[in-house]
């Protein structure tokens, strides 16, 4: 059995597209955030060996759907700030422009944080850039991650663990019709307990006893006439 020659070898391997003659570090690896990242809270994000350009994806553990990706990143970091809700489990796939497969992260999930990013409206409205990003200008944020706060997909674990369901907040015009018709039935239980009391007052006044009253000066002319009858008889 005879095997081809090393000249033979060569000439295949530059024959190759530029694409598959990339070759990658033996130690290609995307690391997993320690400690893991806390919400709005900037975190680096950190990887090794590949060949440039590098897309970095960050998915849902729970179903694998990607929330947020960044492309055409040059170097071997990336601050991003972690405009996901706190709880939500995570971890990384990293692809470079090899032929070869992408790597993954461990899990993580994000931490307990302030909600300064996180945005309550329903909009999709392009996210600013995570600042300090290292990667060039020509690269972007994908529509996975196209609000300022990236919820966790709807029915995961996360979701189901915390007991939050989704809901429409009211508009003002409904908050300000619920108080006014608060504020009218309130007055007409307050007119109706009044009226009710003022009829069993005057129910109790009809039938209450009135107290007598004596003609003191009517006695006093009687009884002095009595006297002067009965002087008039002794003499």
């Amino acid at each position: 059995m005879s095997f081809p020659s090393i000249e033979t070898r060569r000439k295949a391997m530059f024959s190759l597209p530029p694409r598959a003659v990339g070759t990658r570090s033996a130690a290609f690896e995307v690391d997993t955030p320690q400690p893991p990242p806390t919400q709005c809270r900037t975190t680096k994000l950190t990887w090794q060996g590949g060949v440039p350009p590098y897309v970095l994806q960050i998915v849902y553990e729970v179903n694998g759907t990607v929330a947020q990706e960044f492309d055409s990143l040059t170097n071997n970091t990336l601050f991003w700030t972690a405009n996901i809700t706190a709880g939500t489990r995570l971890h990384l796939v990293l692809s470079d422009t090899s032929s070869l497969a992408p790597s993954d992260s461990g899990p993580f999930i994000i931490q307990p944080g302030v909600d300064s990013c996180l945005s309550n409206s329903s909009g999709t409205n392009s996210s600013p850039r995570p600042s300090g990003t290292t990667s060039p200008p020509g690269s972007r944020l994908t529509s996975s991650a196209s609000s300022s706060a990236v919820p966790p997909p709807s029915g995961t674990a996360d979701e189901f663990r915390s007991g939050r369901s989704s809901s429409h907040p009211l508009s003002v015009g409904a908050i300000v019709g619920i108080a006014i018709a608060g504020v009218v039935f309130g007055l007409l239980i307050a007119l109706g307990l009044f009226i009710m009391r003022k009829r069993r007052k005057a129910a109790e006044d009809s039938v209450r006893p009135r107290p007598r009253s004596y003609n003191y000066a009517s006695t006093s002319m009687t009884l002095q006439s009595c006297t002067m009858i009965g002087g008039t008889r002794h003499h």
